[in-house]
């Protein structure tokens, strides 16, 4: 499942990878590919191939997610004085540890948390883990300034460099399938709990991210709760449209997301797109960059030249976030969306979108949680998205 984002009024994009689908009033349902140099239309002999035994299959990359084009809770009170009554006793007088990394959603829940504590009498911490070498450091300057605005201590920490060091050297950079970085970054926040005498940890899970993640929380929420043993998830429920006016009204909404990047996470994410990706300079940004071309040399050579990817166009188009059996089935499709494609986004224009999509403010249509949830979704898995009002015979209010 995949949150589709409104680039503006009409317009909405979903990213899964570097596979894109534009759902548009004026451009109709566009299937895409991004590259480093901007997104191309995808036609019909791209979309579903054999090469080598492989298959490509576009709709394969794409668990139909929400258009974000409806709200539940707009503001943090509304959410608030929802989910209070489900945690009160669960977190009065206790110390919560909110996983922290400065992005739309941890910056939601610190915001949640920190409204909650003031009402019922707790203690509310962020924990940001930095990842040497392949997050830029800039990212720290970031969490402390939210953390300031929101009104929260912030707790700072790394996992051990050498481990890093050690990690890249074995595994390479982090790929789809091994996102070894997140390993290292969830000990590290359970080390800064325990050292607190922390009783229960917060997180930005949301039941829209992902079909993963609405089969786990779904549920739970329809049960009347927030919280599974000594996690809590105050975001829960809320859509994109939501999670953005929330961090936007309370100005805790990240650089990274006002320079048209769609994730805050690490410079080298393999969720990331080719296109955010291609937006940094490795060399001004991390602390390394010698040992992160040493890194990719060597994944190139052991695992991805054989089987026919040049170097040059391997780092360009950031390959090494897939195993190399679907880098190279990914590497074909670009090939062929380059000499035949049509370009629908440039790579700068796809990002003033994005940037735009968090300044700009919107009015959702409203539709109250239970509605949502006695649907029990039943995404169809022909399409990429999904138009919650439709399903529930809401007319599209938005503006």
């Amino acid at each position: 499942m995949v949150e589709f984002v409104e680039l503006e009024h009409g317009l909405w994009i979903g990213v899964s990878s570097d596979l894109v689908y534009i759902v548009s009033e004026k451009l109709g349902e566009v299937p895409a590919v991004a590259t480093e140099n901007g997104v191309y239309r995808l036609d019909e002999c791209v979309m579903e191939f054999r090469e080598e035994n492989a298959r490509f299959e576009f709709t394969k990359w794409f668990e139909p997610g929400p258009l974000s084009n409806f709200s539940i809770f707009p503001s943090v009170e509304e959410l608030v004085a929802a989910i209070e009554p489900l945690v009160r006793d669960v977190v009065r007088n206790r110390r919560v540890v909110v996983s922290f990394s400065g992005g739309k959603d941890s910056a939601a829940t610190l915001l949640a948390m920190k409204n909650l504590c003031e009402r019922i009498g707790c203690e509310v911490i962020a924990a940001y883990i930095h990842m040497p070498y392949i997050e830029p450091r800039s990212f720290i300057d970031e969490a402390r300034r939210i953390a300031k605005v929101v009104g929260v201590e912030l707790v700072e920490d790394e996992p051990p460099r050498k481990l890093v060091r050690k990690y890249m050297l074995v595994e390479g950079l982090p790929y789809r399938r091994n996102r070894w970085c997140t390993y290292l970054k969830a000990r590290k926040l359970r080390e800064i709990a325990r050292s607190m005498n922390a009783e229960l940890m917060a997180v930005g899970d949301r039941m829209w991210e992902n079909v993963k993640r609405f089969r786990r929380l779904a549920p739970m929420i329809r049960n009347g709760r927030i919280h599974r043993k000594r996690v809590l998830y105050p975001v829960a429920m809320l859509p994109l449209s939501d999670i953005i006016t929330i961090v936007s009204d309370h100005g805790a909404i990240h650089g990274a997301y006002l320079s048209g990047l769609m994730r805050v996470s690490c410079i080298l994410c393999p969720y990331k797109s080719v296109v955010e990706i291609a937006s940094y300079d490795i060399d001004m940004e991390l602390e390394d960059p010698g040992l992160i071309e040493s890194v990719l040399m060597r994944e190139w050579r052991l695992w991805y030249q054989r089987v026919g990817i040049d170097f040059d166009t391997f780092v360009k188009e950031a390959l090494w976030r897939f195993v190399p059996r679907v880098a190279k089935m990914m590497y074909i499709v670009k090939q062929r969306a380059l000499r035949n494609g049509e370009l629908v986004f440039k790579r700068d224009e796809l990002r003033r979108f994005v940037a735009n999509a968090w300044r700009t403010k919107r009015r959702y249509t409203r539709i109250g949680l239970h509605d949502v949830l006695s649907l029990e979704l039943q995404f169809d898995t022909s399409k990429p998205y999904v138009n919650v009002l439709e399903l529930l015979g809401c007319p599209n209010e938005g503006r």
